[in-house]
């Protein structure tokens, strides 16, 4: 979407410069590791391809049809320009409700789960704050326990969790990117510096403990998942609804 939101190239500037005929530097970088999922078979490249064909015809309808919110005056072409339009599949709450990291918030009356995030340090006290569409980990204040610093923020429908087998208390936890460059918190790189991956560890005072967390951030990825599958219906369904276009005579 973001891509999709972007100018489109100057072919004029693109084709002129030189670099474009030379290979990149290092070859074809083969052999960088990848995550399985990254592995993707010809279905997924070919729903990618789908979805960026249906993003670009929408682009370039919406600027036949002179769409007015997109003018606003400006002399080159609407589908040549960036937009500042939404995502059509964010939920409010995601929109409105972003902890920021570093930020302080009050654990008193929150609901939350008392861990250790595994680092290379040693392990970390966290609390794991049940957010409806975030994963949320804070650090307590000595000072004051009632209050915690923000440490780690991410999107629940892009989180993975599952409990370790060889040790029930610990819930490995994947972090999944649109982009590289997102700010990471405490979780790990899986394939640095450009990575669109990432890793964490949380350790819990028991099992009991563990699956809670594991059930929460589960079922609340689900739940967000559905509600944007709804909308990402009702998009492309508006999308390929004709337009019935009344011309006066």
């Amino acid at each position: 979407w973001e891509l999709h939101k972007a100018p489109l190239p100057n072919l004029a500037e693109f084709f002129a410069d030189p670099r474009r005929l030379t290979p990149a530097a290092g070859g074809t970088g083969g052999s960088r590791a990848r995550r399985p999922s990254l592995q993707r078979g010809s279905g997924a490249i070919e729903a990618q391809r789908a979805v960026r064909s249906l993003l670009l015809t929408r682009r370039l309808m919406r600027s036949l049809t002179g769409d007015a919110q997109d003018r606003q005056g400006s002399q080159s072409p609407d589908w040549s320009r960036g937009s500042g339009e939404l995502l059509p599949l964010q939920l409010p709450e995601e929109a409105s409700s972003r902890p920021s990291e570093g930020s302080a918030v009050s654990l008193s009356g929150t609901s939350c789960i008392a861990c250790n995030l595994a680092s290379l340090q040693g392990k970390r006290p966290r609390h794991l704050l049940q957010k409806d569409s975030w994963l949320v980990l804070v650090q307590s204040d000595a000072a004051s326990p009632s209050s915690s610093t923000v440490t780690t923020v991410w999107p629940i429908w892009q989180v993975q969790s599952l409990i370790d087998r060889s040790d029930p208390r610990t819930l490995q936890i994947g972090l999944n990117a649109h982009k590289s460059g997102m700010p990471n918190g405490e979780a790990v790189a899986y394939n640095p510096p450009a990575s669109t991956y990432f890793t964490l560890a949380l350790n819990f005072e028991d099992v009991k403990k563990c699956n809670e967390a594991a059930v929460h951030l589960q079922s609340r990825r689900r739940a967000v998942r559905s509600q944007m599958l709804k909308k990402a219906a009702s998009f492309v369904e508006t999308c390929c609804a004709p337009e019935v276009t009344t011309h006066s005579v």
